[in-house]
Formats: structure tokens, C-alpha cells, sequence
């Protein structure tokens, strides 16, 4: 390669188009192993973490929500797209052909989006994901901070000082946002504890399955009361920790399935089914039925923001859950309006004639 110019502070590498799946590296220091200053956006400015923060009430209703960005570090090669995706109360993360919006040379991107009340968006650049938040009306601004989270999947550096916050962010919810990973690292422990491995599922009663999962919910509870998140991350990592829980048990046909495929990967499909027909008729009848406790965060609206909640709306229909009318119900019979409204189709030219 040609000489390096006189005064150069750092060189990037690339093996060259022609190599496939090549080395790129950007911002290799040549004089002393600091980096230069990371230097946020003009105008932008982060959200404090609000330890006595508590949850506003929850507006349900659909408006346009404005998502701005910017990769910082940013540099002409780089993956040039990151992928914004809302996640939809009734059908889960939104992942169509208009994720993806493009960067502009400095790195930022902006994009409006359809929410339903305030939900989670998940923003995703070369591998790494971020979660916020946005509400109608509202506009959510997100830094991702590229030398961090290289660092921080870096087999020789993982260990090393960080180079600031992996994200910096503004808009709604911000100090839950910016506590969001501090729900992971408590309920990924408790879940590891009590779960019921995979492979040992067939030989595990549905019963003794439903139990570990109460196992889960109990000890996530004491994880969560006893941490130091504010209120509002509180709240929130208990509508996160219920509703996974629920969620799993309401898909118990469906894992056992994955555990008979798993231990029968050349059973044919008649097998498959013919096993969860099985698990669903060894089920007591109040196998679905939810505590009291479960049951109030479920008919509460910060359930809604939640991962596994479409799961549990999509299923009010088909399983007890033992729970009166609420608002777990009234959503059920908004996404069947919803579902209809989504798959209905014009009739063509031809039909009506």
C-alpha cells in the first residue's frame, strides 16, 4: 500500500473488495494507544437517570412517533443501514422492508414510525441492538456508540476500561432505557436456576414445568425488589419477568414439541403433532390459570411494552387464564379487529364483476 502522509494520527485497514468476508478495521491509532475524544452530537444532550422516576400512564392509542439517530465513529464503508424496528402490542416486532433505513455520511438517520402507545423499539447496527422507547407524538434520539460495543465484543479488551456508555439516549422512558440491560442481568440468573432444560423436558411432568416456571416468577420478584432500579424500571421488570413466565406456559405444547423434535429430529410431522395433541390432553383443566398477582400485572398497561405480550394477547382465546374481564381482554378483542383489518383485502376488478 502507499506511503502513510506526513502527520497521519491513524490508518484504516481493509483487505479489499475481492476478498470475501474481509477484514475492515477503522481507526488504527499510530501515535500512542488513546483514541481521540468521543464526541456526542450538536444538540444533543442525554437524559439523566431519574432514580425516583415512576411510570406515566399509558395512552393506548396509534399516532407517528419520530426515531433519530447516529452512529458515532461512523466512517465511508461502514455497514450502511441500521434497522429500526417497533414492536406491535398484537404481532410482535415489525420486521419488514422498511426496517431499514439508510445513514448519511455523518451517521445519522431519522425515521417515523406507527406506535401504539409508548413501545419498545429496537434499534440494530452491525450485530449489536439496542433497545428504546417511543410514544406517540414524541421523538426518541439514540447514540450508538460504536468503539464501546466493539470493545466490548473484543476477545483481548472485554476486560478493559469502557470507552464511555455503549448508548446514549433521549426521549421517553430514558431512565429505563438507559437501566434496561440491568433487567437481563437479573432475570437471566433466576431464569438459568429454575428452568427446565430442554433436553430433560420429556421427562418432566407438565405440572412439575408450570411449578418451575412460579419458581421464576417468585424468585424474579425478590431479584427485582431487592435491586436499586428506579421505580419505573421496577415496574416495568416485573410486567418483563411475569409475562415471559406466563408466555411459557402458555406455549407448554409448543416446547415440549421442540423437545420431542430435538430428541427426534427424523420423526415425521403426523409424530410431531400427534405428540402435542398428547401434552395438551394430559393438562388439568386449571393447568392455563394464573395468580392473582399475575393476573393484575397482566391487565396492566405497562404489560403492553413488554416482549412476550403478544404472545399472551394472541393466546387469551384459546387458553384460560382464570382472570375476569380486563384489559388483557378488551386487547384481545381489539387485535381480532386488528388481525381483520391487517388481512383485509379489496375485492380486484375481476371479483366484482
Amino acid at each position: 500500500f502507499p506511503p502513510l502522509k506526513r502527520g497521519a494520527k491513524y490508518v484504516d485497514f481493509a483487505e479489499g473488495p475481492e476478498v470475501e468476508r474481509g477484514w475492515r478495521i477503522w481507526g488504527i491509532q499510530l501515535k500512542g494507544d488513546q483514541l481521540p475524544e468521543l464526541r456526542l452530537p450538536k444538540g444533543f444532550k442525554e437524559a439523566e437517570v431519574d432514580k425516583s422516576a415512576t411510570l406515566p400512564g399509558q395512552e393506548l392509542r396509534f399516532g407517528k412517533t419520530t426515531i433519530k439517530g447516529w452512529v458515532l465513529d461512523y466512517k465511508e464503508g461502514m455497514p450502511d443501514k441500521v434497522s429500526v424496528m417497533p414492536y406491535n402490542p398484537f404481532t410482535g416486532l415489525s420486521m419488514d422492508k422498511n426496517s431499514d433505513v439508510a445513514l448519511d455520511a455523518d451517521g445519522s438517520f431519522s425515521c417515523t414510525l406507527d406506535v401504539m402507545g409508548c413501545a419498545q423499539v429496537i434499534v440494530s447496527y452491525a450485530d449489536n441492538t439496542t433497545t428504546i422507547f417511543a410514544a406517540p407524538d414524541e421523538v426518541s434520539e439514540v447514540c450508538i456508540n460504536l468503539r464501546e460495543l466493539s470493545r466490548m465484543r473484543s476477545k483481548y479488551h472485554w476486560e478493559s476500561e469502557p470507552y464511555g456508555k455503549s448508548v446514549y439516549y433521549n426521549g421517553p422512558l430514558a431512565s429505563l432505557v438507559q437501566e434496561y440491560k440491568e433487567i437481563n442481568s437479573l432475570l437471566f440468573p433466576v431464569q438459568d436456576k429454575f428452568a427446565i432444560p430442554q433436553a430433560k423436558i420429556m421427562e418432566t411432568s407438565v405440572e412439575d414445568y408450570k411449578a418451575a416456571q412460579i419458581n421464576i416468577w417468585e424468585a424474579a420478584k425478590g431479584a427485582i425488589g431487592q435491586s436499586d432500579l428506579s421505580p419505573s424500571t421496577k415496574e416495568y421488570a416485573l410486567a418483563e419477568a411475569a409475562t415471559r413466565v406466563v408466555s411459557n406456559i402458555s406455549q407448554v405444547s409448543g416446547n415440549y414439541v421442540s423437545a420431542f423434535f430435538r430428541a427426534n429430529p427424523e420423526a415425521a410431522r403426523d409424530e410431531y403433532v400427534a405428540y402435542g395433541q398428547k401434552i395438551l390432553k394430559s393438562l388439568p383443566s386449571d393447568y392455563y390459570v394464573v395468580t392473582e398477582e399475575m393476573a393484575q400485572v397482566l391487565n396492566s398497561p405497562v404489560a403492553i411494552m413488554t416482549n412476550a405480550y403478544p404472545t399472551i394477547v394472541g393466546s387469551v382465546n384459546d387458553v384460560d387464564f382464570g382472570m375476569e374481564d380486563g384489559l388483557l381482554k378488551q386487547m384481545a378483542k381489539v387485535r381480532s379487529i386488528f388481525s381483520a383489518l391487517s388481512e383485509f383485502q379489496p375485492l380486484t376488478e375481476a371479483q366484482k364483476e
